[in-house]
């Protein structure tokens, strides 16, 4: 427990620096949640690797989703493998990805806060993910999640050939698509830039601070492209993305529009980058 808590409070406070630099202004609001975004990231890595249930579900958001890339070896395709609410939970309970704490390799880093959203890179022996997490009466929970393998895991596969740098205009321009084909009314461009299994999640403050979450998907997206009911003049997109990480051909992007601001998690499938989810404040 010592050592756990020491690996705890360095990762709390390697954030705490960080995110004193980057929101001078919000200081004191950035470094509340900071560590409250750590300990619920530490709550589900941890929580996982310990066998606690209560911490695991402390960390889950209900309506979760959490996918990882997987070829599948008869076909040489990719699909998408789901883990659920439920699922993680009782896998916990099961303590089915029990591991000595010296052989963890637990790493948080908090990408972003911005209100009640953050994105969260986290590593580990066997897993390493991206968090999106909302702020739910105080509380952070994980809302998506996308992984791969670790490390240390058994099915990790070298990637060695996946250079980062390279990979970065590919990003922006799948990202770019998802917009100017709705602004465009370009259907074509979506079935680029999506997955068809994307999953998306909306966060809208409600009376007394209460928060609700919507859901849309691709067909949702794609229709509203083809209806052409969001066209819009290019002089007016004021599109801005930026990419706040990438790993092991996965991807993370932060998309700055007027009306709104939406984290995607992206994977690169079969040679191309597709969006899996999403979250936007509205």
């Amino acid at each position: 427990m010592k050592k756990q808590m020491k690996i705890f409070i360095l990762i709390v406070l390697f954030s705490v620096l960080s995110f004193s630099i980057l929101f001078a202004g919000q200081r004191e609001y950035q470094l509340n949640d900071t560590a409250e975004v750590v300990k619920t990231a530490l709550d589900y890595a941890d929580g996982f690797y310990s066998g606690d249930a209560v911490r695991m579900e402390r960390a889950l958001h209900p309506d979760f989703n959490k996918v990882s890339p997987m070829k599948v070896s008869e076909t040489g395709n990719t699909i998408l493998y789901y883990s659920t609410f439920s699922g993680l939970i009782e896998m916990s309970r099961a303590k089915s990805g029990l591991l000595d704490e010296d052989k963890r390799k637990i790493k948080v880093i908090v990408l972003k806060i911005d209100g009640d959203i953050a994105f969260v890179k986290i590593n580990t022996a066997m897993f390493n993910d991206y968090l999106e997490m909302v702020k739910i009466s105080e509380h952070w929970k994980i809302i998506n999640v996308l992984w791969t393998d670790g490390a240390d895991s058994p099915r990790k596969k070298s990637s060695s050939d996946f250079n980062p740098e390279i990979e970065k205009d590919a990003i922006i321009l799948a990202v770019t698509d998802l917009y100017e084909g709705i602004f465009t009314g370009d259907a074509s461009r979506l079935d680029r830039s999506l997955h068809t299994e994307y999953n998306g999640a909306s966060i809208s403050k409600m009376t007394k601070n209460s928060v609700i979450i919507t859901k849309d998907g691709f067909s949702l997206l794609r229709e509203v492209a083809q209806s052409k009911m969001r066209l819009l003049e290019k002089d007016k997109w004021n599109l801005k993305i930026d990419i706040l990480d990438i790993m092991d051909g996965l991807a993370a992007v932060e998309v700055n529009l007027p009306s709104s601001l939406s984290y995607y998690q992206l994977a690169k499938m079969d040679g191309k980058w597709k969006i899996i989810n999403g979250v936007k404040k509205i």
